[in-house]
């Protein structure tokens, strides 16, 4: 899809972001022009020309920059309280966004992450949709839901986020599992109304798969593995980020010949996944730039996949509509390919598949923890996950994210609340109640200790020493944060109970 904004594409928009202006890339993709396109470029090619031009000077005069909202609270609260306080001020309209600006009009109000994530995310939304309804906030979750509806139908898939320089990209598909925790807290109705809409998102992440053979094995999101039809990370565009521009030209220009025709395109694959970024996509685990993740057949992602398919399936047997039978089979099948393709019986533990390779990936990552989740899994199998969990990636915070050290924010020693979440209700689908509880009570050791000393919910933590200090990734550690307050409410009240 065409981008339209000045602000992300074309001429001034590659010399702001070559020039270094702002810290953060991504400050300038969110601004607004306050004049015309037109009028602006018409000005930067007059001015720019004359001695003394001042890049910086031109841009602050021309468009307004975003402005992070403040989320200090006066007063001293406990942290269930802070976090209750906080929904209102995370909240964000966007029913009147500018034409002009790089975001994506929604019809309702929707809970945005916190700091420089001022938009709406996919993945995050699902996570604070559960902290919700600990708080009966069944108004802001309906609202969250018919934005997603609105994206689904206006424009085929739910974006990364709603912002038009995410128009080329997804990110790990929720929406199933946001409508059957709806079902499940007595919103039947409701959630089997979005029936077409999770068919709209099925037919995005598998199209081109009727097409796929041994002669052509992928498009787009769909991969054919002999005989399965399994799911990859995509990205439409193989272009640097405008959000992350200088920060993919650096990693293109270090890259080795063979990784630079696909590496933009993999780099954004990698934000679809959420794991921006993980050892999981590289073939060299210490080195950016030999990221493949298109290459690569996520567990995570065909767990959720198969949720898609199972609920679907559920929802059609419901309403009494022909699809049923055949998403039956579709969930039946890839739950094998599941079994199949990402468990490992000599390590006894799940891995991501490399397809063009045919083997599977050698990175330990809570990935492994989604079949649990999805209760695909074993009893036997469950129980060499949570065996390799305890004994490996648990520490005093928490649940580490993989097992390899790098330089990488979605690798040890790093923690994320969404990962403990779905490790968290995993284990407990197999009865592993007591290691639920350590990773529970660990992750809200590290966010309590942070908030005693910071006044502050942050996106990741350190998990071997339950603090704040986690490595930072492409950017500074961000304060808000939508996920952390929805999964600390989560295990504050199981913990409770």
């Amino acid at each position: 899809m065409v981008q339209t904004s000045i602000q992300v594409h074309g001429k001034l928009f590659e010399d702001v972001q070559k020039s270094r202006i702002f810290k953060d890339s991504k400050t300038f993709v969110d601004s607004c022009p306050n004049k015309s396109s037109d009028e602006i470029l018409t000005l930067y090619e007059e001015e720019s020309a004359k001695e003394n031009f001042s890049l910086k000077e031109f841009v602050l005069k021309h468009f307004t920059l975003p402005v992070d909202e403040e989320l200090n609270l006066d007063g001293e609260y406990k942290i269930e309280i802070y976090i209750t306080k906080l929904w209102d001020l995370l909240l964000r309209d966007f029913s009147k966004a500018e034409e002009s600006s790089s975001l994506l009009k929604l019809p309702n109000k929707h809970l945005v992450p916190g700091g420089r994530f001022r938009e709406c995310y996919y993945w995050d939304s699902y996570f604070v949709i559960e902290g919700l309804f600990i708080e009966n906030r069944i108004d802001i979750i309906k609202n969250m839901v018919d934005n997603f509806a609105h994206l689904l139908n206006r424009y085929g898939f739910i974006p990364n986020g709603n912002r038009s320089y995410y128009l080329t990209r997804s990110q790990q598909p929720y929406f199933s599992l946001i409508l059957a925790a709806l079902y499940r807290e007595g919103h039947q109705k409701y959630a089997l109304s979005y029936f077409e809409e999770l068919l709209k998102e099925h037919e995005y992440w598998t199209r081109g798969a009727d097409l796929l053979s041994d002669e052509k094995v992928c498009s787009h999101h769909a991969v054919y593995v002999d005989g399965a039809f399994l799911n990859r990370y995509y990205d439409e565009s193989n272009a640097p980020r405008q959000e992350s521009y200088i920060e993919d030209v650096k990693v293109h220009n270090l890259a080795k010949e063979k990784y630079k025709g696909e590496i933009y395109r993999n780099l954004r694959a990698a934000c679809e996944s959420g794991w921006d970024f993980s050892s999981r996509w590289l073939e060299n685990e210490e080195d950016l730039s030999t990221i493949v993740t298109t290459e690569i057949l996520p567990v995570d992602l065909n767990c959720l996949i198969y949720h898609m398919e199972y609920i679907i399936y559920r929802f059609a047997d419901e309403l009494e509509r022909s699809e049923a039978s055949h998403f039956k089979k579709l969930s039946e099948k890839r739950k094998e390919s599941i079994q199949k393709y990402f468990y490992c019986k000599e390590k006894k533990f799940y891995f991501d598949y490399h397809y063009t390779k045919g083997c599977q990936t050698k990175v330990y990552s809570l990935a492994a923890v989604f079949p649990l989740f999805m209760e695909i899994a074993t009893e036997e199998q469950a129980k060499e996950v949570a065996e390799f969990l305890e004994e490996h990636m648990l520490h005093k915070g928490g649940l580490v994210t993989t097992t390899k050290q790098s330089n990488q924010q979605w690798d040890f020693p790093n923690g994320w609340a969404p990962l403990q979440f779905m490790a968290f209700v995993g284990l407990k689908n197999y009865g592993y109640t007591d290691l639920a509880a350590k990773v529970a009570e660990g992750f809200v050791l590290s966010c309590e200790r942070a908030y005693n000393q910071t006044g502050k919910l942050l996106e990741k933590y350190h998990m071997p020493t339950a603090s704040s200090k986690a490595v930072d990734g492409e950017y500074d550690l961000q304060e808000g944060f939508g996920w952390t307050n929805g999964v600390v409410k989560i295990f504050q009240s199981e913990l409770s109970s």
